[in-house]
């Protein structure tokens, strides 16, 4: 899986959450990220990166 079908997944996530009251939910940057946005408008980012797999 890349980090680009991975972050497209946990947009899916969060977007069809019903715990979190999200105003807004974008894709950050070309890095993968999204900046989420909640109802008392406070900003978050989730970061997407790839690791090495464990041994």
């Amino acid at each position: 899986m890349t980090v680009e079908e991975f972050e497209e997944r946990i947009f899916d996530v969060i977007n069809e959450s019903d715990e979190i009251c999200i105003n807004d939910l974008e894709s950050f940057d070309k890095n993968g990220g999204l900046a989420v946005t909640v109802a008392d408008g406070s900003r978050f980012v989730v970061k997407c990166f790839s690791v090495e797999p464990r041994v």
